[in-house]
């Protein structure tokens, strides 16, 4: 990761330190909504993204309104730089909402991945364990099948085990061996 990336906790302290999401509802008449979203088809929004830029342009325009003088001299400059800041606005409140919404996900994500990684340093663990009763069971395997082949009087007196005393005793070592002691002839 390049060192000018923001971590998401940066991200979140820099750009929404004190964001909150708050939904306004409001009626307007059923024509000035299909306009609005003829509108926003043309350009690709989806009908939330359009209302959302929508309701910042025109806050920005009428920002830009309060700091323009109607008196200035150069009106014509001056209200195309003014649409420029309104478009700018909107556009900005529109890619730091969609950021905001991204920025939760992304940490949903890394909970969920932090969450994943402990589960698989757990599975690796159970298959290393696993992995040495495998082995441990071949082993026995082995011994059963060479006590098998020999004659019956030796298989009974000898313990044919290669598991130390304590564990050839318990569990599943002990019910493999017992298991074909029984089915010599």
């Amino acid at each position: 990761m390049d060192k000018k990336d923001l971590s998401t906790y940066e991200m979140e302290q820099k750009f929404f330190r004190d964001a909150r999401v708050v939904k306004v509802d409001i009626e307007i008449l059923e024509e000035t909504y299909q306009l609005a979203l003829e509108i926003f088809a043309r350009n690709h929004w989806t009908p939330e993204e359009g209302l959302r830029i929508a309701l910042t342009a025109g806050v920005g325009k009428m920002r830009a309104d309060q700091f323009l003088s109607v008196e200035d001299t150069h009106l014509a400059e001056s209200q195309d730089l003014a649409d420029r800041l309104t478009w700018l606005e909107s556009m900005y409140a529109v890619m730091k909402h969609r950021t905001f919404h991204l920025m939760r996900d992304n940490q949903a994500l890394e909970f969920r991945s932090s969450a994943s990684g402990n589960i698989i340093s757990g599975l690796e663990a159970k298959v290393r364990r696993l992995e040495r009763e495998n082995l441990r069971l071949k082993a026995l395997c082995r011994a059963s099948d060479a006590a098998a082949v020999s004659s019956p009087a030796d298989a009974e007196s000898q313990d044919a085990s290669p598991l130390p005393p304590e564990e050839a005793q318990s569990g599943v070592g002990h019910a493999v061996r017992s298991f074909f002691r029984k089915k010599r002839p």
